[in-house]
């Protein structure tokens, strides 16, 4: 079992800002406050803004990729 509890709202931010992928940790600070959007991306709760995840899944043939677009 595994928990993370008794934060306060300032630590439950960092908490949740470590655990993003990098590339959000690139555009976002703590203080966006950013979280999982649904569907997909991530919305920065300080602005309501939704940014899309940079990466696409391609199915061929050959293989799935995952590819930056």
């Amino acid at each position: 079992m595994m928990g993370c509890g008794g934060l306060n709202e300032s630590s439950r931010n960092e908490r949740c800002w470590w655990l993003m992928p990098t590339w959000v940790k690139e555009i976002a600070t703590i203080d966006d406050k950013p979280r999982r959007a649904k569907g997909g991306g991530v919305v920065l709760k300080s602005t309501g803004e939704i940014v899309p995840s940079p990466w696409t899944v391609k199915i061929t043939p050959m293989g799935i990729y995952i590819i930056k677009a």
